[in-house]
């Protein structure tokens, strides 16, 4: 079975995931945030993240056999069908499939 999540990567999302519901609840308490280092110069960048492309089939808002770019890919199993887990939903992989050294 090919599967491949680190541990840190479910830790952080976890995180995320807290702190967000925390401030969706008002539950935040951004006095705990006095001591974070601090950003200077402050602009929006863009690093690349490993994600899925191919042509979609089933998919609730994409027309088939579009091709598309999924959001982040977080995880890849199976064995005989693989199933892929994006930020966004689940895939079931089909066809060719290359995943290369991922």
């Amino acid at each position: 079975m090919r599967h491949r999540i680190p541990d840190s990567a479910l830790d952080n999302l976890s995180a995320v995931v807290a702190d967000l519901s925390a401030i969706r609840r008002g539950e935040f308490d951004p006095e705990s945030l006095r001591d974070l280092p601090v950003l200077h110069e402050v602009t929006v960048g863009q690093r690349p993240v490993a994600c899925l492309e191919g042509l979609v089939e089933g998919h609730p808002l994409i027309p088939d056999n579009r091709r598309i770019v999924t959001s982040a890919l977080f995880s890849v199993f199976g064995e005989r069908t693989l199933y892929a887990r994006t930020l966004s939903r689940w895939y079931r992989l089909g066809g060719t499939v290359d995943l290369g050294n991922w």
